[in-house]
């Protein structure tokens, strides 16, 4: 077994099903068929540690993350694996990243997806499965805000932490490069509209 950040937003998660995100901590078993090897994926919140697995420091990549990964896996090992019923009434938790995506997958619709989005001041022109993405992302985390150098431009979440590229100029015409870049933000106050908190149930 090996934890690793995850290296793009491909993979899916074995237990749930949802996506994991690029960035995300995640926990890969090794099959060999005899032919070819290949690995499959699992939210550190969704796995279950076999009994071969004693403490995180067993997971092949533990001793590369750094020390505020590395106090994430372990504290995610610790915890039980989350169900479907448990995750609407209990406080949500990073970790928990999964689970939702399945939950706002199947009982909200890409418009309701852009409203929320929109309310907190984040970009809506993407597929279902990254509005969902972006939505989870937002009430575990935060909302992202701005980026604090040109303004106007959005910032964009990586393992490596944050980064702007610009934004476009109407009044110009013309897209302005901006090439902020910090390790970490001071996330905003993430908004739930009450209809959809109701329907939720959270």
């Amino acid at each position: 077994y090996l934890v690793e950040v995850s290296k793009s937003a491909r993979s899916s998660c074995q237990q749930c099903k949802g996506k994991i995100n690029k960035g995300v901590l995640r926990i890969g078993k090794g099959t060999d068929n005899g032919e070819f090897e290949s690995v499959k994926y699992y939210h550190c919140g969704c796995w279950r540690a076999p009994r071969t697995v004693k403490s995180a420091e067993d997971l092949e990549g533990f001793k590369e993350l750094s020390s505020a990964q590395q106090k994430e896996v372990k504290t995610q090992l610790q915890q039980p694996r989350k169900t479907m019923a448990s995750l609407l009434t209990e406080q949500i938790k990073p970790g928990s990243e999964g689970e939702l995506y399945t939950i706002l997958m199947g009982k909200l619709s890409a418009a309701a997806l852009k409203e929320i989005l929109k309310i907190n001041g984040q970009p809506q022109d993407r597929l279902k499965e990254d509005l969902v993405a972006a939505v989870v992302d937002g009430m575990i985390k935060g909302a992202i805000p701005p980026c604090p150098k040109c303004g106007e431009g959005r910032l964009a979440y990586t393992a490596e932490g944050y980064n702007c590229s610009g934004s476009f100029d109407v009044s110009a015409k013309r897209f302005k490069k901006c090439s902020f870049s910090t390790p970490t933000v001071e996330r905003t106050i993430w908004r739930m509209p009450a209809e959809y908190r109701e329907q939720l149930q959270f």
